[in-house]
């Protein structure tokens, strides 16, 4: 169980996979462990498991594919604002 899904798209698989690898040096840089990674072997989905926070990053056609903003669509949702850039 984890206690938030981030489910989010990249324009290629060369971004999703980029981002994929990003966001497990992004965690570590805020004192969290990356639990685990996958990706398909296209890599146009990819999960990153911090197990709090479990994200999936998908090209949009396999996004829709999949369609996970269905599946958790009786969920909350939690918005965000972006931290300001010095």
């Amino acid at each position: 169980m984890c206690d938030y899904v981030v489910v989010a798209s990249g324009t290629s698989d060369r971004q999703v996979r980029s981002v994929g690898s990003e966001l497990g040096d992004l965690g570590e840089g805020l004192g969290i462990q990356r639990f685990r990674s996958n990706a398909d072997p296209a890599s146009t989905w990819v999960v990153v498991d911090f197990v709090d926070v479990v994200v999936h990053l998908f090209e949009p056609s396999r996004r829709a594919y999949y369609d996970l903003d269905e599946l958790w669509s009786g969920v909350p949702e939690v918005d965000f604002d972006r931290a300001e850039q010095a």
